[in-house]
């Protein structure tokens, strides 16, 4: 996801603000990068935030399909909003301080009694209808059996360059601890392995089997990694809902009690985050 902020014309802002002061220049450049940007005071702050901003974007919304993996913008504004709450309650009142605990901590709750049935958050709002389980089994044992082939044969043509693109880029982890270079240098590696690994394999085509054939194993080949990616995130998110639905069906009125308990929260949620928001906004 990438969220993109209004443009600043520097001949125009120089012209508004009268002068060519650098420092402020970089005040206003500073002030649109965190406004279409995350940012947290900690590392702790981040990770609550975010992993609070998950449950909610889970029990929010209804469950999506499977070809199409929630969006990362709800997960991302919420966790925008939650990190303007959590500034405000530096100065909120000791009750809404309490509040907030309170609220974050049942919704902790739900989600640990849920997973220990099974149950995943962003699946309990499915039906545990047995016509709907049937469909299911249906649908996705049919897109198995169409993609899994394909699917293999992405996996394994293009095992060889990913694998030596990550086991080069966790060599230097021991010199350089950062979490982000190992993923970076794996997404640089891997582009140029498979890239390369592309050419190979056309040139060597084209040499036994002439051009066309290269160009449509070349197709083929970037299709069929399209396919293996696609499905093995839809397969994922299969299981996840077919144990939700199996321990939804073996506790009847459970999915009842679980939403009930949800939409009770979402309430509290808002009037929470109006408590904690609507004094600073009437102080300004």
């Amino acid at each position: 996801m990438i969220r993109v902020g209004a443009p600043i014309d520097v001949d125009a802002w120089r012209a508004r603000a009268g002068s060519d002061d650098h420092g402020r220049l970089t005040a206003d450049l500073d002030a649109a990068l965190r406004h279409v940007t995350l940012n947290f005071a900690s590392d702790a702050r981040a990770h609550r935030a975010v992993s609070l901003a998950r449950a909610l974007a889970a029990i929010t919304e209804a469950p999506p399909a499977l070809g199409q993996p929630r969006p990362l913008a709800t997960e991302a504004e919420l966790a925008r909003r939650i990190e303007v709450a959590t500034d405000a309650l530096e100065s909120a009142p000791p009750a809404v301080a309490r509040q907030a605990d309170d609220f974050i901590t049942r919704v902790e709750s739900l989600e640990r009694r849920l997973e220990t049935r099974g149950i995943a958050l962003t699946e309990v709002r499915i039906s545990p209808r047995l016509r709907h389980g049937a469909r299911f089994v249906v649908r996705e044992t049919l897109v198995s059996m169409v993609a899994l082939p394909v699917a293999l044969v992405g996996r394994v043509m293009h095992w060889l360059p990913l694998h030596l693109a990550r086991a080069l880029a966790m060599r230097p982890l021991a010199s350089d601890p950062s979490r982000d270079q190992p993923a970076m240098r794996t997404i640089v590696l891997g582009l140029a392995f498979v890239l390369g690994w592309y050419v190979l394999l056309a040139l060597l085509i084209a040499h036994w089997r002439g051009g066309v054939l290269a160009g449509l194993a070349l197709v083929v080949m970037f299709l069929a990694a399209r396919v293996d990616f696609l499905l093995r995130d839809r397969m994922g998110r299969a299981w996840r809902r077919a144990r939700t639905y199996l321990a939804l069906r073996a506790v009847p009125g459970l999915r009842d009690t679980a939403v009930a308990e949800i939409d009770a929260l979402i309430a509290d949620g808002l009037l929470l985050e109006a408590a904690l928001i609507t004094p600073r906004a009437d102080s300004r």
